[in-house]
C-alpha cells in the first residue's frame, strides 16, 4: 500500500483543537444508542459495541467485533490489503482512495 503509517496518542490528538459538531452530536448518539442496548438488554443478551457505519449507529456483538479485529491482523500479515480494507469499513476505503488521488496528483 506504500502508506506512511504512525502510533497516535488519543490523548494528543484530543488536546489538538475544538470538538467540531460532528464530533459532539456523534458523542450524543452514541451515548443515547448505549443507553437504549441497556434498556433492551436482558440477561442472556450479548455485550455489544456501539458503532459508527456510515452515518448510522449500530450495535455490533462484541465477540464479532474481537473476532473482525483478529482478522483484519491476520489478513495484514498475509497482505492482503483489500480484503482488509473490505473489512475495515466504508470510512477506510474513502480515507484509501483520497490518499491515492493526492498521490497521485
Amino acid at each position: 500500500m506504500k502508506m506512511d503509517v504512525r502510533v497516535t496518542v488519543l490523548g494528543h490528538v484530543q488536546r489538538g483543537g475544538n470538538a467540531s459538531a460532528f464530533d459532539r452530536l456523534l458523542g450524543s448518539r452514541m451515548g443515547a444508542e448505549a443507553v437504549l442496548a441497556l434498556m433492551d438488554a436482558a440477561p442472556t443478551t450479548p455485550a455489544c459495541v456501539i458503532c459508527l457505519d456510515g452515518s448510522d449507529i449500530v450495535r455490533v456483538p462484541l465477540l464479532k467485533a474481537v473476532q473482525r479485529t483478529r482478522r483484519v491482523a491476520e489478513l495484514m500479515a498475509e497482505r492482503k490489503f483489500d480484503e482488509v480494507l473490505q473489512l475495515r469499513g466504508r470510512s477506510v476505503i474513502i480515507i484509501n482512495n483520497n490518499y491515492y488521488q493526492q498521490v497521485l496528483l
